[in-house]
């Protein structure tokens, strides 16, 4: 049995092989997949599988609390909010006493909407300068939105470059980790907002990407 994920091209080619040596073959693909590509994949013996996009981002908290349950809460970066609302929905099923904080780049100004329940950014308005490349993105998206101002916190963390590259400093020399600016952001913000989380004893933070190369880390050039 073979079983990938995809929203045409791979899924197609696995099923055509998969259909050469009779060996069956399931793809899990996106429910707003193109039609044709659906099609095209059912044509060559696939079986399919969809699911809502946002959904593999549940699996990450569905993960997390396998390994490290009774959370009082989680810190979560947040760029166009797949990661944060994804897990956010999955944590509200799975153990909805679990506070969500969104942290983000400075910049972004998230919490404005979040209070308001309406996306208040300017459409016009260019990505966030931040070292956090991976969190760039200004507004959180049409389809994500919603699911955050229902399953996170109002109140947002919000940390800049030197409390991030000071993050990134603390996990490479204390875990032996090296993560990027953007998976660094969620202990920078329980630094920075320590006594705004005293209340919560046990709490998740998602070190999420790793893509930094060695010589370009930031604190190693300061």
């Amino acid at each position: 049995l073979q079983i990938t994920h995809s929203s045409g091209n791979h899924g197609q080619a696995l099923a055509w092989a998969a259909k050469q040596y009779g060996v069956p073959c399931t793809v899990v693909v996106p429910n707003d997949a193109p039609a044709c590509k659906l099609a095209a994949m059912r044509a060559y013996g696939a079986t399919l599988v969809e699911c809502d996009p946002s959904e593999r981002y549940g699996t990450v908290a569905m993960e997390f609390l396998e390994q490290v349950p009774h959370l009082d809460a989680m810190l979560i970066p947040v760029g166009g909010g797949g990661l944060v609302s994804g897990m956010a929905v999955a944590v509200a099923e799975l153990d909805p006493k679990i506070k969500i904080f969104c942290v983000e780049p400075e910049g972004k100004r998230l919490e404005d909407s979040l209070k308001s329940g309406e996306r208040l950014w300017d459409q016009n308005a260019g990505p966030v300068d931040t070292i956090a490349d991976g969190i760039r993105v200004l507004r959180v998206g049409t389809k994500c939105f919603p699911e955050v101002v229902r399953c996170c916190e109002k109140t947002v963390l919000t940390v800049d470059k030197k409390e991030i590259v000071r993050a990134m400093e603390l996990i490479y020399s204390h875990l032996k980790q090296v993560v990027e600016p953007t998976g660094a952001v969620t202990l920078a913000a329980l630094l920075k907002y320590v006594d705004l989380l005293s209340s919560y004893q046990k709490i998740g933070l998602i070190l999420c990407g790793g893509n930094v190369d060695l010589k370009y880390l930031p604190f190693s050039r300061q």
